[in-house]
């Protein structure tokens, strides 16, 4: 969304076993990084103070915490374990 309040979040351990990266915005960094993990994957979000997201498994994936999309707030670091 405009001004960075909302992103949505759509990593690949499907197609990159591991991965890092961090993206600067006007709010602050977005980090995101997974690593594999028990023929799943471990993933870290982390999203500055006043920015919402949501995180979208692959297709044939899930994440532990929920069924559907994932609501990830700011201001702290989500960890999420993604399986399929």
């Amino acid at each position: 969304e405009p001004g960075f309040t909302r992103v949505e979040l759509r990593p690949r351990p499907d197609l990159l076993p591991r991965a890092a990266g961090t993206v600067c915005t006007v709010r602050g960094d977005i980090a995101v990084a997974w690593e594999p993990e028990n023929g799943g994957a471990m993933l870290v979000v982390g999203l500055p103070a006043g920015m919402a997201g949501t995180l979208h498994a692959p297709e044939g994936w899930r994440t532990e915490r929920a069924d559907g999309p994932l609501e990830v707030i700011g201001g702290a670091s989500v960890a999420a374990r993604m399986s399929r």
